[in-house]
């Protein structure tokens, strides 16, 4: 969980390289990539693949914005190497004798302006269909089955014919708190959750731990072939280790002599 200060260490496993404000600022770009949609229409790609407002855009009635298809994310997809653009890190070109490493694969991304109809089957990162475990039957201890949920919700003021004024809306189910609201031809995005996905969570592994050293075998030198004890080599950065005072077993014979 985050503190609250945005100069502190990010408590996690595996560790955030960076303060408490980075991991807010990624955050940030993972729901709003998600979850800041747009009527479709309303901006078009230009030539130089920029977004503008699109003049002719006519805004429809608020009973046809709760169909997904009516609706469009706002950002392109951030992909899982936290870029929007597939960056390919240079390959070292290969020595006499070794075979030369294959470029990676572009990581592909959905279109920009991508409807919403289309997240239900996505598997892009974060734009997928939100998963629901439940177990099978009606024994609660059976295994957790994971299902597809649709990734998208839409909810009105009122389903009562003839009133006016109505507001529809559409809410995210993979990001909980995260929804877009519309009313004559006006709508805002708005996000109140808690940064966590609609998804079981699976914490990472601890790494493994490593085996202790074994100093009852043998090694073997290069150069001669012989085989030798292991012996335990004492680190140079610690104090030498003092030598034992003599045990003062003479002198207290001679004095019960005495």
């Amino acid at each position: 969980f985050c503190t609250g200060t945005l100069v502190a260490d990010v408590s996690s496993s595996p560790p955030f390289p960076g303060k408490e404000a980075d991991f807010l600022r990624a955050l940030v770009g993972r729901i709003a990539c998600a979850t800041v949609v747009c009527p479709a229409g309303y901006f078009a790609v230009g030539e130089d693949g920029t977004l503008a407002r699109d003049e002719d855009f006519v805004a429809k009635d608020e009973p046809s914005m709760t169909d997904p298809g009516s609706w469009c994310h706002r950002y392109p997809h951030i992909k899982t190497q936290g870029r929007c653009e597939f960056f390919s890190f240079p390959v070292p070109e290969p020595e006499e004798g070794e075979e030369a490493v294959p470029e990676p694969e572009p990581e592909q991304s959905p279109e920009l302006l991508a409807t919403l109809d289309g997240d239900a089957e996505s598997v892009f990162v974060d734009w997928g269909a939100a998963l629901v475990s439940a177990p099978e039957g009606d024994d609660e201890s059976a295994e957790q089955v994971t299902t597809p949920k649709p990734a998208w919700a839409h909810c009105t003021s009122s389903n009562v014919p003839g009133v006016k004024y109505i507001v529809v809306g559409m809410k995210s189910l993979v990001w909980p708190g995260a929804f877009v609201a519309y009313a004559s031809g006006k709508f805002s995005n708005c996000y109140v959750g808690y940064g966590f996905q609609n998804r079981k969570f699976v914490p990472t592994p601890p790494p493994i731990v490593e085996p202790e050293f074994d100093l009852g075998g043998q090694v073997v030198d290069a150069e001669s072939g012989e085989t030798s004890e292991v012996k335990m080599v004492m680190s140079a950065e610690l104090p030498p280790i003092p030598e034992p005072e003599p045990e003062p077993e003479a002198e207290e014979e001679e004095a019960v002599a005495e």
